[in-house]
């Protein structure tokens, strides 16, 4: 039987959160905070099943690399009550396999972020098991 999740989140500064950080997480990769010279390296970490950046056609070229993407959403938010991303945290169906899920995956952030002008930095977790969603 699928269940569903959908939750959004601010990654905001006021909750002391880091935007690189943040994605580092997502993606199992280890990036550098240059605002504040901070390295966060999650590679280590596993249950990251493929990730990609999502922009507009009309974005640059470095929109398409996480460290730049990141890195430029931190510079961004000068506040020290910055919200500097939102996070989404979706489930998928268990009954679809890993091919239709991210086609899901695909089609829900064209239609929700990159259509209206959003880059979106997803990441898959939890293939194979009882739990897949994906964050972005």
């Amino acid at each position: 039987m699928a269940l569903y999740r959908l939750s959004v989140r601010p990654v905001s500064r006021t909750a002391g959160r880091s935007a690189v950080a943040a994605a580092s997480y997502r993606a199992g990769e280890k990036l550098r905070n240059e605002r504040t010279r901070q390295t966060y390296d999650y590679t280590p970490r596993g249950g990251v099943d493929g990730a990609e950046i999502l922009a507009p056609v009309h974005a640059p070229a470095w929109a398409l690399d996480r460290a730049q993407l990141w890195n430029s959403a931190e510079s961004a938010g000068t506040h020290a009550n910055a919200t500097l991303a939102r996070e989404v945290l979706l489930s998928l169906p268990v009954e679809l396999d890993t091919a239709q899920q991210r086609g899901l995956v695909r089609d829900w952030v064209q239609q929700h972020c990159v259509q209206r002008g959003m880059v979106a930095d997803v990441a898959y977790h939890g293939g194979g098991t009882t739990n897949p969603h994906w964050r972005a």
